[in-house]
C-alpha cells in the first residue's frame, strides 16, 4: 500500500466513525434508532475506528458513544420482569433464531476491540445479565405437565434430536410454552420437518373442528385493497 492509498483509506474509515456517530444517522438523542441490530451495526464502527486509531482526538468519545447505545439498546429492548404476570425478564424484543444474534454478535466484536482500546469494559448492563439467562434457558425443553411417553414419542419423530425428559425442580425454566415440534401434545398427526443439523422445526396443520370443518374463515370475498384517493374498495 502506498502512502496515498493510506490516507484514502484513513480519511474514508474516519468519515464513516463522523457520520456513524452523528445524530442524523441512527440517533440517539431525540429518539432512539432501531431495529436494535441495526443501531448496533451503526454505532459499532465509530468504536471500531477508535480500536484503529487510537490517539484520533475523538477516539474517547466514539468508544463511550458506544458504551451509552448499549445501555439504551438494552433497556428499551430486553423485556422487564413483570412479577404480577409471572414474566420473567431478558426476553428480546425480536425473534430468538436470528435477530438476538445479530444484536450481539456485532456488540461482541465492538467490545473486544474497545477493550483492547483502553482496557475499559463497556459491555455491561444489568438487562444483559436478564437476557443471556433467557437464552440459556430459551431452547431448553425441561418437565412442564408433558408425560414421559409424550417425550418418548418425541424423540421417536424427532429424527435423533434427543430433547430430554427432567423431572419438575430438577431441570431450568422454560420460557418458552411448548408448540410445534416441541409440545407432547403436537406431535401428531403432523410430524414435523426438522431443519437439518439443527434442533429446530416446524409442522403445519389447519384449524379444525372435532368435525374436520376448517374454523378460519377462507379470505375470499373480504376487503383486498383500498383506494384512498376514489374511495373504491376491490
Amino acid at each position: 500500500m502506498t502512502e496515498r492509498q493510506r490516507k484514502r483509506l484513513t480519511a474514508m474509515y474516519l468519515f464513516i466513525a463522523y457520520v456513524h456517530a452523528g445524530e442524523d444517522f441512527m440517533p440517539l438523542v431525540p429518539m432512539l434508532s432501531g431495529h436494535p441490530n441495526f443501531l448496533a451495526d451503526v454505532k459499532g464502527n465509530p468504536a471500531a475506528m477508535a480500536f484503529l486509531f487510537p490517539d484520533h482526538p475523538m477516539a474517547r468519545t466514539w468508544a463511550d458513544l458506544w458504551q451509552k447505545a448499549v445501555e439504551l439498546n438494552t433497556r428499551y429492548n430486553t423485556r422487564p420482569q413483570v412479577k404480577t404476570w409471572g414474566a420473567a425478564g431478558g426476553r428480546w424484543t425480536e425473534n430468538l433464531g436470528t435477530y438476538v444474534w445479530a444484536f450481539l454478535r456485532p456488540s461482541v466484536r465492538t467490545d473486544f476491540l474497545l477493550r483492547n482500546f483502553d482496557g475499559i469494559e463497556r459491555f455491561l448492563s444489568p438487562q444483559l445479565a436478564e437476557m443471556a439467562d433467557w437464552l440459556v434457558h430459551a431452547l431448553s425443553a425441561p418437565f412442564e405437565g408433558e408425560t414421559a411417553q409424550a417425550y418418548t414419542d418425541l424423540q421417536t419423530l424427532a429424527y435423533g434430536h434427543e430433547w430430554g425428559a427432567v423431572a419438575p425442580g430438577n431441570g431450568p425454566q422454560r420460557v418458552h410454552p411448548p408448540q410445534g415440534g416441541r409440545d407432547g401434545n403436537g406431535g401428531r398427526p403432523g410430524r414435523p420437518r426438522w431443519a437439518r443439523r439443527t434442533p429446530y422445526g416446524m409442522r403445519r396443520a389447519v384449524f379444525k373442528s372435532g368435525l374436520g370443518i376448517p374454523c378460519v374463515k377462507p379470505p375470499w370475498g373480504t376487503l383486498a385493497a383500498l383506494d384512498t384517493a376514489l374511495e373504491a374498495r376491490a
